[in-house]
């Protein structure tokens, strides 16, 4: 699993909103754990860092 978060925006909960309309829109699953990290399968790593640097949405894969 890859994990990855938001970093600050400007508006936090439409940033949330965004990130998960992207990542269902694409079919990608995705849970959030209880620190707000987001876990993907690292197959689909690569399409939410290209989904989320189109988006503008600032994040960080840890």
């Amino acid at each position: 699993m890859t994990r990855f978060f938001i970093d600050f925006w400007d508006d936090w909960d439409e940033a949330i909103e965004e990130v998960e309309a992207l990542l269902d829109r694409e079919d990608i699953r995705y849970d959030v754990d209880s620190g707000g990290r987001y876990m993907i399968e690292d197959d689909d790593a690569g399409t939410v860092a290209d989904l989320l640097d189109d988006a503008g949405i600032r994040y960080e894969i840890i």
